[in-house]
């Protein structure tokens, strides 16, 4: 399970799995919204959690290939503990390294 993140002018949203109803009281503190799949309390969804599903899905293709770059850049996967007080740092400039990259979302995709 994962916890993404995707900032908004006005503030944060967190997409997160079915499994991380817990932390709402924690982002509702910061004043983050946060976003999960409805979950299917009949056999079948309604139309509007169908519809709700296809929405967060289409955002979350995007933030997991953003994940993926800052994967790629491998800086992560050779940290000694001794750097672990300077993670923040290390983690902003590989999203740096990531962003510098042509952008995610084509512009036919972004009108969308």
């Amino acid at each position: 399970m994962t916890v993404d993140f995707i900032v908004h002018r006005t503030r944060d949203t967190v997409l997160a799995d079915k499994g991380f109803p817990q932390i709402k009281s924690e982002l509702l503190k910061r004043n983050a919204l946060l976003v999960i799949p409805p979950f299917a309390f009949d056999p079948q969804f309604t139309n509007s959690e169908i519809d709700e599903t296809y929405k967060i899905a289409s955002v979350r293709i995007h933030v997991e290939r953003a994940i993926q770059r800052i994967k790629l850049c491998n800086i992560l996967k050779f940290i000694p503990i001794t750097l672990l007080p300077h993670i923040d740092a290390i983690m902003h400039m590989c999203c740096v390294i990531a962003n510098s990259k042509p952008p995610l979302i084509k512009n036919s995709e972004a009108s969308n």
